[in-house]
């Protein structure tokens, strides 16, 4: 069992441990327990989510619901949110009077990690295990000491964490679900919850503003999905039911987050192309069967016949 965890920097004291790594399959996480750095490495030790090191810096905010996106590997807050429904659409306000706090530390156990604040404190945990096969890997996140209890109700208090990785020139991100705003998430902050797409879109935000309740903001969509496939070869999948946000190099061009309602299960599915890494994905979580042909009738002759729709 590996075990490493950061100390402070008192004279005296030896210095913090260097980076401590372990094997899940066909992936490698490596931690530096100083600076809760965090990588996913894939074959051949490819970096899938590069490791960010513990940071104060912050993105440019994307929402007036968002007062300071952290641009760090891991951060977390307690907060509650109000959620105002008409006509099936969405206003959310979080409650941003708890700042996020920065992860300064971490300590690896076994195939563990877990989280620390400057103050010593615990406040999440990943633990990482083999999912069907050696190409899935599986992220079980769960909130540390302190954390509101868990609860499904989405408007009660409850901890989020934001998990930064590095993002570069060439990555590429597509998924989100039924999104309508273009294909390449890259430089999108997109918000996952599920309502109606409403009558046109104001392609300009997210935010609940204006007539919101009626027209569509830039992602509203009705049925999104916390997953993508990135250019570096794996599909990501939060299994979660709860709200999530995917900040793909949008806040800061060299930082990508995901920022996620605890508890909440992250898996990687490894490709390496983008056919076999969707195969996985699929493969787990289900496919669905196409219908009989007589439910693709109707279309087939709503617009001057069927050779019309071919052509």
């Amino acid at each position: 069992m590996a075990l490493a965890v950061a100390c402070g920097s008192q004279s005296g004291s030896s210095p913090a441990p260097g980076p401590v790594s372990f094997t899940v399959g066909v992936y490698t996480v490596t931690v530096a327990p100083g600076t809760a750095n965090l990588s996913v490495l894939g074959p051949a030790r490819a970096p899938l989510l590069p490791g960010l090191d513990s940071s104060t810096a912050v993105g440019t905010p994307w929402s007036i619901n968002d007062d300071a996106p952290p641009m760090t590997g891991f951060a977390v807050r307690d907060l509650s949110t109000v959620y105002k429904m008409s006509y099936g659409s969405f206003s959310q306000t979080d409650d941003t009077s708890q700042p996020w706090k920065v992860v300064t530390q971490a300590a690896v156990r076994g195939t563990s990690v877990d989280l620390y604040t400057g103050d010593g404190t615990r406040v999440a945990s990943i633990a990482f295990s083999r999912g069907d096969d050696s190409d899935h890997l599986v992220a079980a996140i769960t909130a540390g000491d302190g954390a509101p209890p868990a609860s499904a109700d989405p408007s009660k208090p409850r901890r989020r964490i934001s998990w930064g990785f590095g993002c570069d020139s060439d990555d590429h991100f597509n998924g989100f679900g039924a999104q309508t705003w273009g294909v390449d998430a890259k430089g999108e902050t997109i918000p996952i919850w599920v309502q109606e797409e409403g009558i046109g879109k104001d392609l300009k935000t997210d935010d609940p503003t204006g007539p919101w309740f009626l027209v569509g903001r830039r992602h509203s969509a009705y049925m999104p999905l916390p997953e993508f496939l990135a250019r570096r070869g794996y599909v990501a999948v939060a299994d979660t039911q709860l709200r999530s946000t995917f900040a793909l190099c949008s806040e800061r061009s060299d930082v990508a987050r995901m920022e996620l309602e605890l508890p909440v299960t992250v898996n990687l599915f490894y490709g390496p192309s983008p056919h076999e890494a969707l195969g996985r994905a699929t493969a787990h979580f289900g496919r669905p069967r196409v219908p009989p042909a007589f439910a693709f009738a109707p279309w087939n002759d709503a617009i001057l016949g069927s050779a019309n729709v071919r052509r």
